[in-house]
């Protein structure tokens, strides 16, 4: 399973993808750094938004 990874390093930024972890590894261990919040999702639970044909993740 793989799981997507967000994160911020201010609270007034928005959450955007870091990256993703593979089968079981450690979120904590794969994105040491000085983040105010991380969070992960199995990928198969993310709902992308489609805007005029494009995704729109990061606006």
């Amino acid at each position: 399973m793989t799981v997507r990874v967000f994160g911020r390093t201010e609270y007034a930024e928005p959450l955007v993808e870091v990256g993703a972890v593979e089968d079981g590894g450690d979120v904590r261990d794969a994105y040491a750094g000085e983040w105010v919040e991380l969070v992960s999702f199995p990928e198969d639970a993310i709902h992308w938004v489609i805007r005029d044909g494009e995704r729109v993740d990061d606006e």
